[in-house]
């Protein structure tokens, strides 16, 4: 389980002795919102820093990050009031895309594989959470105001190698392939290590 919320850490839990497995920094301010991918393979987080990141939440690397302000805020700016928090953050129920909502009053569709532009936005004042249909088709935000909106996603085809992983992580975990002495670029695309 990972737990976040009034620090910059991502704290990791192991649920059968309850105990902290590992704590995960990367952010520069308070980490707000948090979601694994459909194979438990990756975890995604949101901060106020204005960014979203990536984990290996095996290893505790950083794969990548997605900034919502350009240039990325010097830290002193990104651990402040800088107008551009993002509040949430949620993984496509296929593991390929991300979506996130800021203070800036956008809502942003990232492809997992590429950070250095969103796909999609598009204007979503004051929204305070997102989260996917089952379906992956529809994109719910939920405002300060009370109220939701509904967002179709832009479509997207998946490879066959991307499937294939899928269905792998959901019946081994990444510590157990890291045991199975697979050839380096095959073990580097099924850990997401891109």
């Amino acid at each position: 389980m990972a737990s976040v919320g009034g620090a910059k850490s991502v704290l990791l839990w192991d649920m059968t002795t309850y105990k902290l497995l590992q704590r995960l920094n990367g952010h520069l301010h308070d980490v707000v919102s948090c979601d694994f991918s459909p194979d438990g393979a990756l975890l995604v987080t949101a901060s106020w820093d204005t960014c979203v990141i990536l984990w290996d939440p095996y290893c505790g690397n950083v794969i990548r990050s997605f900034g919502h302000s350009f240039p990325p805020p010097r830290p002193i700016f990104a651990s402040g009031a800088n107008g551009k928090w993002v509040r949430a953050v949620a993984f496509s129920p296929e593991g390929t895309h991300l979506a996130s909502v800021a203070d800036d009053g956008f809502l942003r569709f990232w492809n997992v594989c590429d950070e250095s532009r969103p796909e999609a936005i598009g204007a979503a004042s004051d929204a305070m959470c997102c989260t996917y249909s089952p379906s992956g088709s529809i994109l719910a935000v939920g405002h300060k105001q009370g109220i939701v909106s509904f967002w179709s996603v832009p479509p997207r085809t998946f490879s066959l190698q991307h499937l294939c992983r899928m269905v792998i992580h959901r019946h081994l975990k990444v510590p157990q392939l890291c045991k199975l002495n697979l050839p380096t670029r095959l073990d580097n695309y099924l850990r997401y290590d891109f």
